[in-house]
């Protein structure tokens, strides 16, 4: 009832081109991009005035469910944002906003995106930790947007002693001759089944394989 009387008073006060405008300014895209500039920038590494159609219909579609459609989230998301993809195309030729001719070429292919940055907080084993963190999240009902953006306070079972025995056991056994050897190790409470420490394999800026 809140959000009707809320949508009601904008509409007195601004325009739909107002209303669309503020939405697409702040409305979160994915990739830690909230706004439409934020997106361009994070999904094709340009700024909004300079996508291309094919650029700006991926936008369009993965502004419907962000985490879903990622496209950095493996082959089945892939999937679903192609047709979601293909959805926005038709639609765009449907309200005369791209030619027939021009939505056969893109069709059916996604273009290509700029490869994901990573932050230098993730290095080393925090980011297998925040990534691990994020899917329990997701898996528990919060979007991503939330996740992201929503002000939460998390509470993990990790322990700092647990996480730097894991890595000084691994480092320890692990064959120094075998550089591109994954090793893991995880250590478990035995009573609640929580986490307490894990090493994911190797730094995480130099490869996300946990």
């Amino acid at each position: 009832i809140k959000e009707a009387f809320l949508s009601l008073k904008i509409q007195q006060q601004q325009s739909k081109s107002q209303i669309l405008e503020g939405y697409l300014n702040t409305i979160y895209f994915g990739r830690g991009a909230y706004g439409v500039q934020a997106a361009a920038n994070a999904y094709f590494g340009k700024p909004a005035k300079d996508l291309s159609a094919s650029e700006a219909a991926v936008l369009a579609a993965v502004l419907n469910s962000p985490n879903y459609l990622s496209p950095d989230r493996g082959h089945d998301a892939q999937v679903a944002l192609l047709g979601r993809y293909d959805y926005v195309v038709t639609r765009m030729v449907k309200d005369g906003k791209l030619s027939s001719s021009e939505a056969a070429k893109i069709s059916g292919k996604l273009p290509k995106f700029a490869k994901q940055s990573t932050s230098d907080q993730y290095g080393g084993q925090k980011g297998f930790m925040l990534d691990m963190v994020k899917d329990e999240l997701l898996a528990l009902g919060f979007d991503e947007s939330q996740i992201l953006g929503g002000g939460l306070r998390v509470t993990t079972t990790f322990t700092q002693k647990a996480m730097e025995a894991s890595k000084a056991g691994v480092l320890e056994q692990k064959p120094a001759d075998l550089k591109e050897l994954h090793a893991a190790s995880a250590s478990v409470d035995v009573k609640t089944g929580g986490l307490l420490g894990f090493y994911g394999g190797q730094d995480y800026l130099k490869s996300q394989l946990n």
